[in-house]
This record gives C-alpha cells, structure tokens and sequence, in this order.
C-alpha cells in the first residue's frame, strides 16, 4: 500500500483481499491516467498520483469490487 492510504479501510471494502484491492486500484489508476476523469472534487484527494487517488476512491465508497 502506498503512504498515507490506510490499508485497513480498503480492504474492508475490498472484502479483505489485498490482490482485489490492488486490481481494483491498478485498473482505475489508468483510467484517471488516460482520462483525467476523476469521481472526487480535487480538493477531497490527499494523494497526487493516480494510484493514491485510485485507493482514496476505494475508501471514499465511489468504487466497489463486483459481487
């Protein structure tokens, strides 16, 4: 996990998988990457790359693994 991120708070969205969280903030980190199209307000964002903003994301609820 990256500085910052609390790793407890994503995987209790991610159902406890650290390798469904990391899938799930790889995949969105590109497409903030290619896309610039960001789910929070930029001021809401601690992290600068798209992977930490992927992971605030995830703890933010605007993300969630499929069921």
């Amino acid at each position: 996990m990256l500085a910052g991120i609390n790793k407890d708070e994503v995987l209790e969205k991610c159902g406890g998988s650290t390798f469904i969280a990391s899938v799930i903030a790889a995949k969105r980190a590109r497409e903030i990457h290619q896309e610039k199209n960001e789910l929070l307000d930029e001021e809401e964002y601690n992290g600068v790359t798209p992977v930490s903003k992927a992971y605030e994301e995830i703890i933010a609820g605007k993300i969630k693994p499929k069921e």
